[in-house]
């Protein structure tokens, strides 16, 4: 049986403390390779730990500039920690507005968006939720597809 090399990891996180381990990245989906092309975008590494659980940073990327609103949105690096693959599908694809309690990821949860007051405000922020929704589909398709972890109610087949 072959051993595989595992590496000692830190990973930060805005919102706590730094998190380390033992064990191996596995999938990774970098933002986009012109990120002046974007405002807003999610990045995202999947590890396997030595212990056979998974690790998953999730990284919420913003440029967003409100000028002189006093609007301010943030970058934000979130690690969770899933005992298997099911949990990590779940955490990344099973995300509903019922469940804000939950520990499932909101792709939207950092944005600020327009300020309130701009013409169409609510249309849109929605708009802009429904993007950012869809580029982080998009992202976390393809981190399960490098892992091999299809959900193949979350893949869209065509």
């Amino acid at each position: 049986m072959e051993t595989i090399a595992m590496d000692r990891i830190t990973l930060r996180q805005t919102d706590g403390r730094p998190v380390g381990f033992t064990g191996e990245l596995i999938a990774e989906v970098p933002g986009p390779e012109d990120p002046g092309k974007y405002a807003r975008w999610h990045e995202f590494k999947l590890y396997r730990m030595e212990s056979g659980k998974y690790v998953v940073l999730i990284s919420f990327r913003t440029t967003a500039v409100y000028g002189g609103s006093g609007l301010k949105e943030e970058s934000h690096d979130d690690v969770f920690v899933c005992e298997d693959a099911d949990d990590v599908t779940s955490l990344l694809t099973g995300f509903t507005e019922d469940d804000k309690e939950d520990d499932r990821y909101d792709p939207n949860q950092y944005l600020v968006g327009f300020p309130v007051g701009v013409q169409d405000y609510e249309k849109k922020q929605e708009r802009l939720k429904d993007q950012i929704a869809d580029s982080y589909g998009v992202g976390v398709g393809q981190l399960l597809a490098e892992a091999g972890m299809h959900d193949d109610g979350f893949v869209e087949e065509l």
